[in-house]
């Protein structure tokens, strides 16, 4: 009776799983499962998973300083106070997951991002007229005429204000200058730069000829630099405006390359008797993206676990106890062989003992029973009289008595 009872059990579960579907009672395969079926004795229970808080000590940035769903960069409109989302750390040592709709405590913590400011000031310092290194005085010939002069922000004036955050800060600039030769001289013809090297805005070009296209990945091709001179007929050989220099292109994006591995890498669908079993996968990257490449869209070693078949109750061996007949005690019984069932009180499931087939028991044959032989010592005759029955007068029964 008890093996047809568990088998109604497992039918109706089955049934209840087919009708309602699998995700309706366990969950959906990607989701934390809030039932579990567990064996109680001979019967398939369907509890419900305790929830249980995600434990640990270590915390991990999450979002770094933002307001209003917005990261602070220190751009105009984001910089200042802001929060930071920190969580506990998965990978540090004791962190434990939360079970079923268990959830994980998130920190928002204080923090500022300073605003990308330049720096303010009006006060320059006046440097000496100087052309190729030389200071022009105009005490000589060589040192007289066209020059540049450089002025430097003055720092400790009280109009200052010193940049903050990413906040550019240009301290020194360079203005043409003159200095006056000494009587009936003449300043010699002097290339006098305004700028140092700078590159051209044309980048690297396949060619030196005019209007070049510019490179393509990792192909070889010129770069020109060029200077600024206040007169720039005077600046020849080396005093030229111009050079170039070999370059080459950049290089070729790389796409990350990365796989779950065969079949979307799910792993045996395995997990202890009696709970749920689960598959698990991990993403492996076998190439990073460099160079501006596609990123993949998972990071290296990501584990992915789902629910998978069905629930195997554990094995269980078969329970009970043997009935012992008692053996018959009347005189006079010959040997008996009396049968002895085995009552069940759990029926195995699996691999677990089978349950014992019925036995037998021997009984002893009982002492004959006693032969008593009547004599006539022991009989007593009387004589009886009785009211006649309707229909025999005068009749007279008489009879022995025994002692």
């Amino acid at each position: 009776m008890s093996s047809v009872i568990l088998i109604l059990i497992l039918l109706i579960i089955f049934l209840t799983l087919l009708i309602f579907g699998y995700k309706v009672v366990i969950g959906p395969a990607t989701a934390t499962p809030k039932y579990k079926i567990d064996v109680v004795g001979d019967k398939t229970v369907l509890t419900q998973i305790e929830p249980s808080d995600c434990k640990g000590d270590v915390y991990t940035m999450k979002t770094s300083c933002s307001r209003n769903g917005i990261i602070l960069d220190g751009t105009e409109n984001k910089c200042g106070p802001g929060k930071e989302e920190w969580v506990l750390d998965p990978d540090a040592p004791g962190f434990q997951s939360a079970i079923g709709t268990g959830s994980c405590p998130v920190d928002y913590r204080d923090c500022e991002v300073i605003c990308d400011k330049p720096c303010k000031g009006a006060t320059w310092i006046e440097g000496n007229c100087t052309r190729d290194g030389v200071i022009l005085d105009g005490s000589e010939t060589d040192k007289c005429g066209r020059g540049m002069r450089t002025y430097t922000l003055d720092e400790s004036a009280p109009d200052y204000v010193a940049s903050t955050g990413r906040g550019v800060c240009m301290k020194t600039y360079s203005s043409a200058c003159d200095v006056e030769c000494p009587q009936n001289a003449v300043a010699p013809p002097a290339c006098v730069y305004s700028s140092t090297w700078q590159k051209s805005a044309n980048g690297c070009v396949v060619s030196k000829e005019d209007k070049a296209r510019q490179v393509g990945y990792d192909e070889d091709g010129w770069q020109e630099s060029f200077k600024l001179a206040l007169e720039a007929e005077n600046c020849t050989g080396e005093k030229r405006l111009s050079e170039w220099e070999t370059c080459k292109g950049p290089p070729a994006p790389v796409d990350c390359v990365g796989t779950w591995g065969p079949n979307d890498g799910w792993g045996p669908c395995m997990g202890p008797c009696g709970t749920q079993p689960q598959q698990t996968r991990n993403y492996t990257v076998t190439r990073e993206a460099k160079n501006g490449g596609k990123v993949c869209p998972y990071e290296n070693g990501k584990e992915e676990t789902k629910n998978c078949g069905t629930v195997v109750m554990c094995p269980s061996d078969c329970e009970g106890y043997y009935t012992d007949p008692p053996c018959p005690t009347q005189c006079g019984q010959p040997t008996t062989t009396l049968s002895t069932s085995f009552v069940i009180t759990k029926n195995p499931y699996g691999s677990g003992r089978i349950c014992p087939t019925p036995s037998s028991k021997t009984c002893p044959a009982t002492p004959a029973c006693p032969t008593i032989t009547p004599s006539l010592s022991n009989v007593n005759f009387v004589r009886a009289e009785r009211t006649p029955l309707p229909g025999y007068q005068g009749m007279l029964i008489e009879g022995p008595i025994r002692a």
